[in-house]
């Protein structure tokens, strides 16, 4: 669960603001996602961060991962 993840970042940096980006990861192979696009975009939405869609084998916003972040 992604609250889980978050809280226990936010534990081991002990800050309540830790900078944060939710990585839809390979979104070149559309019929094999686990999770809906515009279900993480409203759990990025939901805990106020960036959402970026990336594909490690084109390359597609793995850049923008990082410089978003």
């Amino acid at each position: 669960d992604i609250g889980t993840y978050r809280e226990q970042i936010k534990r081991v940096k002990d800050a309540e603001e830790v900078p944060m980006v939710l990585v839809g990861n390979k979104c070149d192979l559309q019929q094999s996602w686990a999770v809906n696009m515009s279900q993480a975009r409203e759990v990025a939405r939901q805990y106020g961060v960036p959402f970026v869609e990336t594909s490690a084998k084109t390359r597609m916003g793995v850049d923008d991962a990082f410089y978003t972040l």
